[in-house]
C-alpha cells in the first residue's frame, strides 16, 4: 500500500474525499490482511503498521 499528500482547495470536494477514505480505508485494511493469510512471505512487517492502518 502507498501513501501520498495532496491539498484539495475546495472544502466540499475536500470532504466528500475525506468521507470516501474514512469508509475506504478499513475495507482496503480486512483485504490487506486477507492476502497476508495466504502469503508465501514471513510476518515480518506487522499488520498495525501506519500503511495498513490509515489516518487516525
Amino acid at each position: 500500500l502507498t501513501h501520498s499528500a495532496h491539498w484539495i482547495a475546495q472544502p466540499d470536494f475536500r470532504r466528500a474525499i475525506a468521507d470516501f477514505l474514512k469508509r475506504e480505508t478499513p475495507a482496503v485494511r480486512d483485504y490487506a490482511r486477507g492476502l497476508w493469510e495466504h502469503s508465501p512471505y514471513r510476518d515480518e512487517v506487522t499488520l498495525d503498521a501506519p500503511a495498513l492502518v490509515g489516518p487516525a
